[in-house]
């Protein structure tokens, strides 16, 4: 029988408040500061409680490290690798902080997940802030879409438009970014947020109020990669369940309030379909994408089809794994400034980055996440958020991960701690 914890300080509050708010707008912040004011203080504030319950409790650090090991082993060699980089290319210590801030964003977002660890609604509470601030972001961009908005939705509007940044391409106007970089980030944090809500137990409205935000920020995004990677983490989190039989009905169970909250967010998004005539957007999306590949693949164009699947990007895959073959210890210098672009494939690149080594330190990861991490309270949250994560890493590269990450990471202390 567990103990029942004792309520969380104002601290632990506070961090996870933190965690939400740098979530939805640490990009934004960036582009309006030039720095990355929002991740910092993620890293400032994780290390400072580590050393805070160091001192109360020495046994905490070998705690943490034995609940944490691969995400302080896969940011080590993150940083190992960019430290050789920056080297390489001479950008001195400026240039190896900026590139090693997002490694050391995700063991301080663990950090502050691993001290909330003894409860259960302060993650949900970060998880809250996050996909609500963002989804806010979201709606002023459709209802200026909609040709509603007010005089708040043109600040937002008048602000995302003077700090540049994505831009839609033709017919995709419709696409939200929120606070992030651009609509596959944004719709990302909505997709951590959906599996944490689905995955974890209790807390029925809570956790029904985070999945309906969720959904609704991976509406927005319009991104088929946020999309198909939530269809992935369900299969997993499922699967997960079902190979504990005796739990699974229980587990079940425990989707109703997530599942009611999801229906009511379609019914409002189908009824502002209807009346408004807007379109449907991400429907839309994933429907024109999969009768394209249909099309290509019955008339036996398979090149085509691939190209129509990754949104173009098989070809930028191609000469990325021309570029690996070269050099199959790794380049250790930005694919960007070799072949012109980011490889948006995390494989690829952190095996053009730093060879085997690194991309078996995020192997080594997402293993430890699927097979290990099953938190008493969300015992399917684990494999979902590696599988995710995985799934996400096929068409998108590190260069984009770090603002969702900051909730992910956040995620992965707590349930590592929880186990």
């Amino acid at each position: 029988m567990r103990e029942t914890p004792s309520a969380p300080s104002a601290l632990v509050w506070a961090a996870a408040v933190l965690v939400g708010l740098a979530t939805a707008t640490a990009t934004r912040i960036y582009l309006v500061s030039g720095a990355h004011w929002a991740l910092i203080a993620v890293v400032a504030a994780g290390v400072s409680t580590a050393v805070l319950l160091a001192v109360r409790d020495r046994g905490y650090p070998g705690r943490l490290a034995r609940e944490l090991m691969p995400v302080l082993v896969s940011a080590g060699i993150a940083v190992f690798v960019h430290a050789i980089i920056s080297t390489r290319m001479g950008g001195g210590l400026p240039v190896f902080l900026r590139v090693c801030l997002g490694p050391a964003c995700w063991v301080g977002a663990a950090l502050l997940g691993h001290a909330a660890s003894e409860w259960r609604r302060v993650p949900l509470v970060a998880a809250a802030v996050a996909t609500w601030v963002s989804a806010a972001g979201g709606l002023f961009a459709l209802a200026r879409h909609l040709g509603l908005t007010g005089a708040l939705g043109r600040v937002y509007v008048e602000w995302t438009r003077a700090l540049g940044g994505w831009t839609p391409a033709p017919g995709e106007q419709f696409r939200a970014t929120g606070f992030a970089a651009d609509p596959n980030t944004y719709g990302l944090i909505g997709a951590v947020a959906l599996v944490f809500a689905a995955s974890v137990e209790g807390r029925p409205r809570l956790r029904a109020f985070v999945a309906a935000g969720g959904l609704l920020v991976v509406a927005l995004s319009g991104s088929r990669t946020a999309a198909l990677s939530v269809a992935c983490a369900a299969i997993a989190w499922f699967a997960a369940a079902a190979l504990d039989r005796a739990s699974f009905r229980e587990r079940v169970r425990h989707l109703a309030p997530v599942a009611g909250a999801l229906v009511a967010v379609l019914l409002v998004m189908v009824l502002v379909v209807g009346v408004a005539g807007a379109p449907s957007g991400l429907v839309d999306r994933l429907a024109q994408t999969g009768t394209r590949v249909a099309e290509a693949l019955g008339a036996g164009d398979v090149a085509s089809a691939a190209g129509t699947a990754t949104n173009e990007r098989s070809e930028i895959w191609a000469r990325g794994w021309a570029l690996y073959a070269s050099y199959p210890a790794g380049v250790f210098w930005q694919p960007e400034d070799l072949i012109g672009r980011s490889v948006h494939n995390e494989y690829l690149e952190r095996l053009i980055l730093g060879g085997p080594l690194y991309l078996g330190a995020f192997l080594f990861l997402l293993g430890w996440l699927i097979v290990r991490v099953r938190p008493w309270e969300a015992p399917g949250f684990g494999p979902a958020f590696g599988v995710l994560y995985a799934a996400a890493a096929v068409t998108l590269g590190p260069s984009l991960l770090p603002p969702f990450l900051v909730l992910g990471f956040y995620l992965v202390g707590w349930a590592g701690g929880r186990r």
